[in-house]
């Protein structure tokens, strides 16, 4: 085999050697040109500049999270002008990961340089996680990092928006954790793995970008969300369904405001809707719902006894508007209903006294108080006037 690869190279040496001496002189250095460009783009772009990105990329990320970052490994193809990212890790305050990803895989289309938008083939991102925690002093572990880009953004010029076309978006295996150290009983939530796909995305304000999603928690329950949006301006519609949500698992969201504990209950619901939003404007209907209640049984923390007990509830046909402030249920049914009304010695109701907020009861949650603070942003946003869904249909 040796010996049949010598001759092999032997006789490609002497075929180019005879080539080129058939070649005009004034042919031999242009071709010779030729070959060395192609020879230093060849090694220059496979094995030199990886090493520059990633040691850049490296320090760039570090100096702008202010927080220990790696990169395992980095490949460039520059033929198909392609990126691979592998095994990146950026680290949090505490040392735990903050942001992490398997791989990222970017294919950039040649025809981008002659294009107004950047034409990317396939953007594919595996097994990325994000670490999201509100501490004990109600801060969160990237409060630094919102300060820091909310300050950069406020007092940047404004900036033409950057147009861009994904052929093929691909999430797999995302995870997000929740962390809330503020109750009395830490809370703790693994979202996914979910898995996210968005053909021919655009951010060309007039195009239409389908997407579809759908994944698990460590919990069980079950989701997945389909449609279409709109960027500009923000408007969107689909359907979105969940299944398998176990009320006592979040227990500690809420039990250090309430008297009394849930000791069963799984909620499942789908809901088709439509929304849009710009500066002066806010729209947000929801058609064809249903919403389903099984297994609830509400006590007291000292007695094991419920005083209140579901088999089933179900709401069926919900439609919901927020221009017009309405609300539709079609049907509403109860199955297995039980409920304990007890006088206490000193004559009190118990429905009445486990229905009062605890005696030690101070703030929420801070995982409450931020989606209430991110409610509250997006109604402040669109408050000033509620239009209707035909307005947005037309343009």
């Amino acid at each position: 085999m040796g010996g049949l690869q010598l001759k092999i190279r032997d006789g490609v040496k002497r075929g180019w050697m005879s080539l080129v001496a058939v070649l005009p002189p004034k042919a031999r250095k242009p071709i010779a040109w030729a070959v060395g460009l192609t020879l230093f783009y060849t090694l220059f772009g496979f094995l030199i500049l990886p090493l520059i990105v990633r040691a850049v990329a490296v320090k760039q990320l570090s100096r702008q999270f202010d927080r220990e970052v790696s990169i395992r490994q980095l490949r460039i193809n520059p033929y198909v002008l392609s990126t691979t990212i592998r095994g990146l890790l950026i680290k949090d305050k505490d040392g735990e990961p903050f942001i992490s990803w398997d791989e990222m895989y970017v294919n950039f289309q040649l025809s981008s340089l002659v294009r107004k938008p950047w034409v990317f083939k396939e953007f594919h991102l595996i097994e990325p996680y994000i670490r999201g925690q509100v501490n004990k002093d109600y801060t969160l572990n990237c409060s630094d990092l919102l300060k820091k880009f909310s300050t950069s953004s406020t007092n940047a010029a404004p900036k033409q928006p950057l147009y861009l076309e994904i052929d093929l978006l691909k999430i797999t295996g995302a995870r997000v954790s929740l962390t809330d150290l503020t109750p009395s009983t830490p809370f703790r939530r693994i979202i996914g793995p979910v898995e996210i796909t968005l053909t021919r995305f655009q951010t060309d304000p007039s195009s239409k970008n389908p997407y579809a999603f759908s994944g698990t928690t460590d919990g069980g329950e079950q989701f997945s969300w389909s449609g279409y949006f709109f960027l500009d301006p923000l408007r969107s519609g689909g359907d979105l369904s969940l299944a398998g949500l176990s009320l006592p698992k979040y227990a500690p969201l809420y039990e250090d405001l309430v008297r009394f504990e849930i000791r069963s209950g799984f909620i499942a619901g789908r809901a088709s809707y439509q929304f849009a939003m710009t500066d002066s404007n806010y729209v947000a209907s929801v058609t064809n719902a249903s919403f389903t209640l099984k297994a609830f049984k509400v006590g007291a923390p000292d007695t094991t006894n419920n005083f209140v007990e579901l088999t089933s509830l179900a709401v069926d046909k919900v439609a919901a508007d927020m221009t017009s402030r309405t609300f539709e249920a079609g049907k509403i049914s109860v199955s297995g209903g039980h409920l304990a009304v007890e006088r206490e010695a000193d004559e009190s109701v118990n429905l009445i006294n486990l229905s009062q907020p605890s005696r030690s009861a101070t703030n929420a949650p801070g995982g409450i108080l931020v989606l209430l603070q991110a409610a509250t942003l997006v109604h402040h946003n669109g408050s000033a006037r509620c239009g209707r869904w035909s307005e947005y249909n037309s343009l």
